[in-house]
This record gives C-alpha cells, sequence and structure tokens, in this order.
C-alpha cells in the first residue's frame, strides 16, 4: 500500500511522511488488506463513495470531521511550562477524568462519562487545585508513541496554564520512560496549545465507521 493512497483517508496532504506515524499507519492498513478484513479497493471508495454501499451491502458513514492529527517526536519537546500556582499534579482516574470532559467540553452525564466512567486501558494524569480536581490529560502507551487523549480544563479554571503544565509533565514521564513520540487528535481551536509544546499539525482527519 503506498502512503500516496492513505492521504486520501484524511491525514493530510503528504503530511503523514516523514513522520514517526507513517510507519504504523501503513502497517495497520496493510494488516487489514492482508487479513482480508478489507481491500485497497474499499479503502479509496471510501473517500469517492461517501454514503454510497459498497457491494456487499455496507456503506462508510462519515463519523467525525474537522479534527486535525498532531505529532511529536518526544526528543523535540518545548521546555517545560511555568507551573500553576498552588496546583499539584495527581495520579488520575477514569470516573473524575470523565466528570472533567464533559464539564470542559459541555456534555450532560451521558457523555464522556457514559464511556468513560470504569476502568479502560488509558492513564489519567489529573491537576488537583486543593480538593478539587481541575485539569486531566490521558495517555495510552502504543509501541513506542505516547497516544494523547482526553485532554480537558473546565472552563473557570481556564487561562492559568493548566492543560499545557500538565500534558508536558505527562509527556516528559514518556519521554524518561523510552517512548519516542507523541500523538493526538484535536480541533483547529486546541491547535496552540500542543503546537507551543513542540507538536507539529500533520493535516486533517476524518474518521469513518464500516456499518454493514
Amino acid at each position: 500500500m503506498e502512503i500516496g493512497r492513505l492521504t486520501r483517508l484524511g491525514l493530510g496532504a503528504g503530511g503523514v511522511e516523514g513522520s514517526h506515524l507513517a510507519a504504523p499507519v501503513v502497517e495497520v492498513a496493510e494488516l487489514a488488506v492482508d487479513g482480508g478484513e478489507a481491500d485497497v479497493g474499499d479503502l479509496v471508495e471510501l473517500f469517492e463513495l461517501g454514503e454510497d454501499r459498497l457491494a456487499d451491502g455496507s456503506a462508510w458513514y462519515l463519523a467525525s470531521a474537522g479534527v486535525e492529527q498532531f505529532d511529536l517526536d518526544l526528543a523535540d519537546l518545548a521546555p517545560e511550562p511555568p507551573a500553576p500556582a498552588g496546583i499539584e499534579p495527581r495520579p488520575g482516574d477514569a470516573p473524575t477524568a470523565a466528570e472533567l470532559n464533559d464539564r470542559a467540553y459541555g456534555y450532560g452525564p451521558d457523555g464522556f462519562r457514559a464511556g468513560l466512567g470504569g476502568e479502560t486501558v488509558i492513564r489519567w494524569h489529573a491537576a488537583y487545585d486543593g480538593k478539587e480536581a481541575i485539569g486531566c490529560v490521558g495517555t495510552i502507551e502504543v509501541g513506542d508513541d505516547c497516544c494523547v487523549t482526553g485532554v480537558a480544563t473546565p472552563p473557570e479554571h481556564r487561562g492559568r496554564g493548566v492543560a499545557s503544565w500538565l500534558l508536558w509533565r505527562a509527556l516528559d514521564e514518556a519521554r524518561e520512560g523510552g517512548l519516542r513520540s507523541a500523538s493526538l487528535q484535536a480541533s483547529r481551536a486546541g491547535a496552540p496549545l500542543y503546537e507551543r509544546l513542540g507538536f507539529a499539525d500533520l493535516g486533517f482527519v476524518e474518521m469513518w465507521e464500516l456499518r454493514r
């Protein structure tokens, strides 16, 4: 499979080339093809057909758009941001992180709490102001990559540098643990936070699901 074909899957105009993500993305796509779960034609048709049905009656649907892929070589992690006054880092947990994400992004109890309330593979990092959790960052170790997810600071606690400081600590821990890169998906509105820490914007990502 050629990287050029993967570009059609929304990884940006050539942005995947030269990044730590290029080989894993190609490998996953090739495994899907070799394992009989998909073929190159299906992957190309994903963008050409949109919601039109494939020959077997299945259809691709756009599940998420407007997000961008960010990649960081952990050797290039920016210097540590100033620590917010009075804020203490602590290990987080899924229920606390779910509530913080719901508050940060305006979802109700059927939002993140419905999907993240239990135990997951995500390792949560939290920031506390006294007894109150005011921010969180989630990380997942995938090979030598630190996948970042669930970055959240409720509106009343923004502007204090909590997210950038907490994320830097999580990334520094990943680097000290031997990981080589970090990756995440975020809206353009969140890009300045990640770019300050050294992340490069690889372009837009469209997330599709196959419904049979």
